[in-house]
């Protein structure tokens, strides 16, 4: 809150005198569903939800409809320097002050969500409601009279109000609030009741703006004077919509692969006349996609029409991509002009970019955030860490080996640049295991960037998380990261506070989703280990899918010779050997085939100025050619040896043996190990350890009618079926 010195100047005040006798009790959740609770996240926007608050819940009492108006408006299009550090009440906003382009009222968030940051005002939006007075109540000593406040809420509805919060107040979980503290005002809050049987004296039913995770249900009960609660209470006075509305308040989104066809294919809007006079309406559009029934008629008062947004036929011509529009609705009264902002995306989302952590991505970390296996501790509350990644061994957390600390600065994890510049429609998807204390005391967020300084929140903990499985987590990052070329993610574990510690982040299997660009040839990413005195290489032991491939490399140190080389390979406990070859080989002799594997060798070389080297033919069909250099190679280089690919599921463990001359002659001898590990299909099976159990159904509840984590009839979607599926193998081992 940032107090104005001179808010008494020429304002409004209400005594509020009290003209009936009230209830001991009263609330008006008790007499109208009021809209959700909202969450402010980390921009000092107190001000503009307690503003909203009480014009939300107004029209939730006078006209029977949950709106959600927007705060972004107010921080980001007021010309009185309020936003993110603070302000005061906005209601002149919403009655007469105009924003930069010269428009009053409430915009809805649909037009303007909210983003928690000091957004630029892209206006103009369409305005929806108006207020048509407010005031102050009592006489502006500060805090009204506790009759005066009571009258206020019974007569005008639910009153926006200053009030001092400490350390108790933030971590406030429920009860009648006892850390009473009279400091200066710095939180905007909304009273909706009162209860003279509650507590010593009363209670005030308080409404934050810190998600429903804080309190009780977003909810506080406060005693009458206490922490300043009440200081400079205003109300609204709303009359009830006139003119024109249209229902429901939501865009339209429509998806579909290139030609068609698009679901949904259209959506029906209700237009009604509140008001007694009639008037004409017109509903225009922009994109030749779009095609509008009953796009214009008369209403009388209190008569309604259904106009039909749908998807055309030249839709089925565009290329893959996002497209948008926004069907413009009109009255003749000039009230309740709106939009709606119609989605059209074309081409089905794939996969992108992938990091499954089998090896270091190369992220940029702060303070413990690390990569490698987590060690399963911590869990001084909430639970420890998990005792490997989702998917193989390896994640990102912070402190793979129990809690974060206490009184922690805020500490980041940061992709590279991912190119994005092709795309549209851009998800960000990853697993998540996350343990933080409620946002009054510790933070966690996902904050996204295309050019790695401004950074826009995309998540943040609105409560406490204490995750006891992997959740697989979707972002829609598409207002960022679309067309961009540098985006990068940031995971952020902090500020903390000096109490409870938990386990904090853990990241496995990252993925960009987007339509546009290649998907990527999946493949495990090896890692190449230097020996002084010849060659080798060594690959992690990672959990593969199928379709799988990865490269076993070799690298050769200054002055090294590979003079042969030979290759086994051990498939469903046969065994095969590659035979020993040289320079007097013409030609490499041919492995057996494998029905589960595919072979396709290449050479390749990097940094490397070699007199000559010789290989065998590339061979693509279940095969492997000789690769070898020759004795008169002084160079040295990464060289990728053979490539291969998993088409199904099996065990391959790949040895190897060499023998290289150094150029004082000396004959050395080295090998390489690459055990691969395949696992075979096991429906149900969500996170890979061998069981089908409690962790596997917490998994598919997570993804149940959501997406598909939880899917094992391969219809891409998770529902009863799989539902049911798991549980008739429920405690059955994986064969």
């Amino acid at each position: 809150m940032v107090e104005p010195p001179d808010w008494r100047e020429g304002a409004k005040f209400d005594p509020c005198y009290q003209t009936r006798d009230l209830p001991a009790a009263f609330d008006w959740r008790d007499q109208a569903t009021l809209p959700p609770v909202r969450n402010q996240g980390s921009c000092g926007s107190c001000w503009a939800f307690a503003t909203v608050g009480p014009l939300e819940c107004n029209i939730a009492i006078k006209d029977g409809v949950i709106t959600n108006l927007s705060e972004q408006w107010l921080v980001s299009c007021n010309s009185d320097g309020y936003g993110c550090n603070g302000g005061w009440w906005g209601h002149d906003y919403h009655e007469w002050k105009n924003d930069p382009c010269g428009d009053d009222g409430a915009v809805l968030e649909s037009d303007f969500p909210y983003v928690a940051y000091d957004a630029s005002c892209n206006c103009p939006y369409p305005h929806t409601y108006w207020i048509s007075d407010w005031a102050y109540v009592g006489s502006g000593s500060g805090v009204p009279s506790v009759s005066a406040m009571k009258q206020a809420i019974y007569d005008h509805g639910p009153l926006c109000v200053a009030v001092y919060v400490n350390s108790a107040f933030q971590a406030y979980s429920g009860g009648i609030f006892n850390s009473c503290s009279n400091g200066t005002v710095n939180h905007g809050v909304v009273l909706v009741g009162w209860d003279d049987n509650q507590g010593s004296n009363g209670v005030w039913i308080m409404r934050n703006s810190w998600g429903s995770g804080w309190g009780e249900g977003g909810y506080m009960r406060i005693p009458y004077n206490c922490s300043n609660i009440g200081y400079a209470a205003s109300y609204v006075v709303y009359n009830g919509q006139e003119g024109m509305d249209v229902s429901p308040q939501t865009g339209f989104s429509s998806q579909g692969d290139i030609n068609g066809p698009f679901t949904p294919d259209s959506k029906t809007y209700v237009v009604t006349n509140m008001g007694n006079d009639g008037f004409t309406y017109a509903v225009t559009k922009a994109a030749n996609w779009i095609s509008i029934s009953n796009s214009t008629g008369y209403l009388a008062g209190g008569e309604t029409a259904d106009v039909v947004i749908s998807i055309n036929s030249n839709a089925a011509t565009l290329p893959a991509g996002k497209y948008e529009d926004d069907v413009v609705f009109t009255s003749s009264s000039g009230l309740g002009n709106t939009t709606r902002h119609v989605e059209l995306t074309v081409g089905v989302p794939d996969v992108v970019y992938e990091w499954n952590m089998n090896s270091d991505p190369g992220w940029s970390t702060e303070g413990d955030w690390a990569f490698g296996q987590p060690t399963g501790q911590g869990g001084e509350y909430g639970g420890p860490d998990p005792s490997s990644g989702y998917t193989g061994s390896n994640v990102y957390g912070y402190n793979l080996n129990g809690d974060y600390p206490n009184n922690l600065s805020e500490k980041n994890l940061t992709t590279t640049a991912i190119d994005c510049s092709d795309l549209t429609d851009v998800h960000l998807v990853f697993r998540r295991w996350l343990g933080v204390e409620q946002p009054a005391y510790d933070h966690a967020y996902v904050r996204v960037s295309n050019n790695g300084t401004t950074w826009t929140t995309v998540w943040q903990n609105d409560e406490e998380i204490t995750d006891s499985f992997w959740l697989r987590q979707d972002y829609d990052i598409s207002a960022i990261a679309d067309g961009q070329s540098t985006v990068y993610v940031r995971w952020t574990m902090g500020s903390t506070d000096g109490g409870w510690r938990y386990c904090g982040w853990n990241i496995d299997d990252v993925q960009i989703v987007a339509i546009g660009g290649e998907p990527p040839v999946p493949s495990i990413d090896h890692q190449v280990v230097e020996v002084p005195i010849s060659a080798a290489a060594i690959a992690d032991d990672p959990t593969l899918a199928a379709a799988q491939t990865f490269d076993l490399q070799v690298i050769m140190t200054q002055g090294d010779d590979w003079t042969s080389t030979d290759v086994t390979a051990t498939i469903d406990g046969s065994f095969y050997q590659h035979p020993t070859f040289d320079e007097s080989v013409p030609q490499p002799a041919f492995w057996p085939t494998f029905p589960s594997l595919e072979f396709d060798s290449f050479f390749s070389a990097r940094d490397f100025a070699a007199p000559g080297f010789a290989s065998g033919p590339d061979v693509t069909n279940n095969s492997m050619s000789a690769i070898w250099f020759d004795t008169e190679n002084t160079g040295e280089g990464t060289y990728t040896i053979a490539r291969f690919t998993v088409t199904s599921g099996t065990m391959l463990s790949m040895s190897g043996t060499s023998t290289a001359r150094s150029t004082a002659g000396e004959l050395h001898a080295f090998s390489f190990d690459v055990p691969v590990d395949i696992p075979s299909s096991c429906p149900g099976d969500f996170n890979g350890d061998g069981q089908r159990d409690q962790a596997d159904l917490g998994i598919l509840l997570s993804a149940y009618g959501v997406d598909a984590g939880g899917d094992t009839d391969g219809d891409g979607d998770t529902d009863q079926a799989d539902l049911g599926f798991l549980l008739s193998v429920y405690d059955v081992p994986c064969p």
